[in-house]
């Protein structure tokens, strides 16, 4: 994979879309290539300060417990350790 194809996946990968094409390995790119792992982390960075921009609130009891029962159930498949890092950050500041 070449970088201008892996920079239009890593919009997709950093909201944890599905990719288009389940052959397209943008994993092992990021692995090999610092520009676009660098890209990935800048991108994960704008998400992040813009989820810290808008008002935070404390979800429902009810909506926490039933998030973390789905987290504990488990059952999904292994994101990719560059994905998991923002899943957690944002699982982390929704139920801050």
């Amino acid at each position: 994979m070449d970088c201008e194809r892996a920079e239009l996946l890593i919009h997709h990968y950093q909201l944890g879309l599905p990719d288009a094409d389940p052959g397209v390995n943008l994993d092992r790119h990021l692995d090999a290539c610092y520009e676009c792992c660098a890209k990935l982390s800048a991108y994960g960075e704008g998400i992040a300060r813009l989820a810290r921009s808008v008002p935070q609130i404390q979800a429902p009891v009810q909506v926490r417990h039933a998030l973390l029962a789905r987290i504990d159930r488990g059952g999904h498949q292994k994101a990719s350790p560059y994905l998991q890092v923002w899943r957690l950050a944002a699982v982390w500041s929704a139920i801050k």
